[in-house]
């Protein structure tokens, strides 16, 4: 029995199939672009936070599937590289078990569509800072001060910045919780994704790559958004004038750092004459 029913907010040319999932148990008769799948998850409807799908088994807290989103065809039990698909409707089912209080353990049959659109998730650090009592109390000072409370941000950063300590304020980190945050993006945005992906070999320094993206950022922040582009040097995929095809590596040697121009002037261009880019711009 299932007592609760959802459908995406955009069902347009697939209303018959959910029509009928609706008011069905059965699959069979189902078209071949179109998935039933499973899932149980557990939710805290007091805080209204969802965790541990079964779809998604990790300990970080994966993307749970919602009915509107995406998700990956190997989720589903189909094997296809780089295929999404999307849930068009989900029925709950009636029966919950409860532990701890507010936390409930969910079952739920979704139906799946397959879909051109892409998705990519990126990582979301939840961390605990732990500091001197000094320290605390000057930045908790701050905000008993209702002028600043429209700006409290910028206030504690630009005081961060100019007060100074007789001494260096001890910091120590801990990692709380990792979960994963869902974006759609383009597909060349996502090819480009899974080319890096495929093309970092595992020795690749990544500290040393993460330093070369942060100094883009850096620049971008100073210099305005989108100013400066983080190149690959031997492109991930390129074609040479005379035909020769070929690939680059996803390491910090063949990273560099250069402005949009060049960049969409340079393409995924192998360039033997940097004074040929020079010319065009």
């Amino acid at each position: 029995m299932f007592d609760g029913f959802t459908k995406a907010p955009d069902i347009r040319g697939h209303e018959r199939i959910v029509e009928w999932f609706e008011g069905t148990d059965s699959v069979e008769g189902l078209p071949e672009n179109y998935v039933i799948a499973t899932d149980t998850y557990y939710a805290n409807y007091k805080t209204h936070r969802k965790k541990g799908s079964k779809i998604n088994q990790s300990i970080n807290e994966e993307y749970i599937p919602v009915v509107g989103g995406l998700i990956e065809a190997s989720k589903v039990g189909r094997d296809e590289p780089d295929v999404f698909y999307k849930m068009l409707a989900k029925k709950t089912d009636q029966y919950s078990s409860s532990f701890h209080g507010n936390t409930h353990d969910i079952g739920c049959t979704m139906l799946f569509v397959r879909t051109d659109q892409k998705q990519l998730t990126k990582r979301v650090f939840k961390l605990k800072l732990r500091v001197q009592g000094e320290v605390y109390d000057l930045f908790h000072f701050m905000g008993r001060h209702k002028p600043w409370s429209e700006n409290l941000t910028n206030a504690k950063l630009f005081l961060s910045t100019s007060m100074k300590l007789h001494y260096e304020p001890d910091r120590q980190f801990k990692l709380l919780k990792i979960r994963q945050k869902a974006q759609r993006v383009s597909k060349k945005r996502y090819e480009h994704h899974q080319a890096i992906k495929n093309q970092t070999p595992r020795w690749a320094d990544r500290f040393k790559i993460n330093a070369i993206y942060m100094e883009r950022s850096r620049r971008n922040k100073r210099d305005g958004k989108n100013t400066w582009h983080v190149d690959h040097i031997f492109p991930l995929t390129y074609r040479s004038k005379c035909g020769i095809e070929g690939s680059g590596l996803h390491i910090h040697q063949n990273l560099r750092i250069v402005s949009r121009q060049y960049n969409l002037k340079k393409s995924n261009k192998f360039v033997v004459d940097e004074a040929e880019i020079n010319e065009k711009l």
